[in-house]
């Protein structure tokens, strides 16, 4: 037996656990259920991870069940994903990709590439923001051969973009500015790029310099939105371990005047 707690209400079963589905567990721990049955017990999601076909860890004869579903073409399985992408039936789509790069054949580096791109698209709707940015950078041609140079700096194009929201999720800033800027030398002067770039110096500087928009920050919170969006400052303050019996503490770095900001995290609002 399989119990899943907190999913998304909108998914069903099948979409959440196919068949075939292979699964692996991390740290399992075996416990007694409060209805007198037994079972294996994950406190944390990431400690449950879903194997691809060709990973080492799966069984050799598990492979053709969890193949049976889909097509054998990574082509066809680019299709079906972008179908499922189109119908924001994410979860599907990402699962179509994801086996069309296990299928892909060395000579198939296009078509990989492409599923990469789009499968970093899903995992930024799924909030998989590590793994969104790892395909994205992964989708990236530069000078392959084959590949036509306009072609290429649109879809290099994208994977920086895809991978710069990724990082901007993350709340890495800086590494996503860095994303932007190799965007824009590919793009120069796309609209998108250009405010998404202004969205991430705002952040950045906010990280610097403490200095928000508490306002705009509290309208923000109007509109349903349960993160705010704003970066953490933490430039005032410092953890330091004292060495004795006062253990760890958060110290100042600075004197802080009155009416100073001394520290910023921002809060997940939840409405109800």
């Amino acid at each position: 037996m399989v119990l899943l707690h907190n999913t998304d209400p909108s998914l069903k079963k099948e979409d959440i656990l196919p068949k075939g589905l292979v699964l692996a567990i991390k740290e399992p721990y075996f416990e007694m259920l409060t209805n007198g049955m037994y079972g294996i017990v994950i406190e944390n999601i990431s400690d449950l991870i879903e194997l691809d076909v060709d990973s080492s860890l799966m069984p050799l004869e598990w492979r053709r069940d969890a193949l049976a579903p889909y097509s054998s073409d990574p082509s066809q399985l680019k299709i079906a994903g972008n179908i499922a992408l189109s119908r924001k039936d994410f979860i599907k789509a990402v699962r179509h990709y994801t086996m069309g790069i296990s299928l892909c054949k060395s000579s198939q580096r296009d078509v990989r590439q492409h599923l990469l791109r789009n499968r970093a698209l899903v995992n930024i709707y799924l909030g998989r923001y590590q793994q969104a940015r790892e395909d994205a950078l992964a989708s990236i041609i530069q000078h392959q051969q084959g590949v036509a140079a306009s072609d290429a700096r649109t879809l290099d194009t994208k994977a920086y973009f895809r991978a710069a929201r990724a990082s901007y999720h993350l709340a890495q800033f800086d590494e996503a500015r860095r994303y932007l800027d190799k965007a824009l030398i590919l793009s120069p002067g796309d609209s998108d790029i250009l405010r998404e770039l202004n969205q991430t110096q705002a952040r950045i500087s906010e990280s610097q310099h403490g200095e928000y928009d508490f306002d705009a920050l509290s309208r923000s919170t109007q509109h349903g939105k349960p993160r705010i969006d704003a970066a953490n400052f933490v430039s005032n303050t410092e953890i330091k371990n004292f060495g004795d019996s006062r253990g760890r503490g958060l110290i100042a770095t600075k004197d802080i005047q009155m009416g100073e900001l001394v520290i910023k995290s921002p809060v997940i609002v939840q409405q109800g």
